[in-house]
């Protein structure tokens, strides 16, 4: 007969088990990416270098009286070779690993000198291994005297944007509260003529949607993005649709997008060719200040120059306070019916197993 601890024990593993597979379903449900603008505050390139990893082996020492081996434990060195690396750091706090390349690529244009570090220890052959790292700080320390560095077009071209996913908790968007929007699903989305989130692909992400527009004007919006994006915690999207569909569509685009992530501060706008007929700006600001000013500037401003729109905004994004999600910590979420079958069928699998395996376990054994 068993222990009763054994028992214990499966049916605590089985109570594990089973509020883990819960709690990962759960975080699936409010789990949402948001994306961040950010650049590249440096780049380094590390030397190659050969790790030295202690390990035990036991070996023999010689024979007891009854003539059994004996054994003892012998320290031996294994070497690890490293290759070397190249790394970019951002303003974010975030490292990426690039290659040759594109390191080479941002050194030749910063043109800036490196500063050296080393690491020592005795895990390292020869005792110590090299790097170098280029900062962009010292391209705006010797342009600090301007009110703006990146006005300056040789600060400009210095500047590497990125966008980066970064993975936050969103109760909103699967709860059943006030706050939910609209269920819109893909092909009815295609049908209206709505948007879905541009893919990031090698940190670059459209931040314009829905016409062609020259590189510079893009430009503007990655600036502004990544430059100013962890500053005030912010991310721009312009959105551009004929304005025949009318102002309808920004709100059904702004059900589909399930409100925006936090940090997004989206401008919609209706053109009949060059002409803003319209425009529509949502966020989850709590007082959408930065929303009614856009669209006031946009009355005053029909001819679309999104360029100045921009710089407009740079100038006014003291009026932007994004919206803290903790205030909707209170909302609760479920699992979906789909999640809830596959928990009681996991579940009882789970518990088939544990009871099998003690069925087995208890078996008396039959003697041969």
């Amino acid at each position: 007969m068993l222990d009763p601890w054994y028992y214990a024990v499966c049916v605590l593993a089985s109570w594990l088990l089973t509020a883990l597979i819960h709690w990962l379903m759960y975080r699936a449900r409010v789990s949402d990416d948001e994306f961040l603008g950010s650049f590249i505050a440096s780049v380094s390139h590390e030397d190659a270098w050969t790790e030295l990893i202690p390990y035990v082996v036991q070996v023999p020492a010689g024979k007891d009286s009854n003539g059994n081996t004996i054994y003892r434990q012998e320290t031996r060195i294994r070497e690890q070779f490293h290759p070397e690396q190249w790394m970019m750091d951002t303003n974010i706090g975030t490292r990426h690993y690039i290659n040759r390349r594109s390191y080479q690529n941002i050194v030749d244009t910063w043109r800036t000198a490196p500063y050296g570090y080393n690491y020592t220890g005795s895990h390292i052959l020869g005792g110590v291994r090299y790097g170098r790292t280029y900062w962009f700080n010292d391209i705006l320390e010797a342009n600090k005297e301007e009110p703006n560095p990146l006005d300056n077009p040789y600060v400009r071209e210095c500047f590497f944007p990125l966008t980066e996913e970064h993975q936050y908790v969103n109760k909103v968007r699967n709860s059943h509260s006030i706050f939910k929007f609209e269920a819109i699903s893909k092909s009815k989305a295609k049908e209206l003529g709505l948007y879905d989130y541009p893919p990031v692909k090698g940190y670059f992400q459209q931040c314009i949607l829905g016409r062609e527009f020259p590189q510079e004007v893009h430009d503007a919006f990655l600036l502004l993005n990544s430059w100013y994006g962890a500053q005030h915690q912010i991310h721009v999207y312009v959105i551009c649709f004929d304005a025949a569909k009318g102002i309808k569509i920004a709100e059904q685009q702004r059900a589909y997008w399930e409100g925006g992530n936090k940090n997004e501060f989206v401008v919609c706008l209706g053109l009949d060719g060059d002409q803003v007929k319209w425009s529509h700006a949502f966020s989850w600001m709590d007082e959408p200040t930065l929303s009614v000013m856009t669209e006031d500037y946009f009355r005053d401003h029909e001819e679309l120059d999104l360029i100045a729109f921009s710089n407009w905004l740079r100038e006014n994004l003291s009026s932007w306070k994004r919206k803290d999600f903790n205030d909707f910590k209170y909302l609760s979420v479920s699992l979906t019916p789909t999640q809830n079958y596959v928990l009681f069928a996991l579940v009882v699998a789970i518990n088939i197993g544990l009871a099998y395996l003690i069925l087995q376990m208890t078996q008396p054994s039959v003697p041969v």
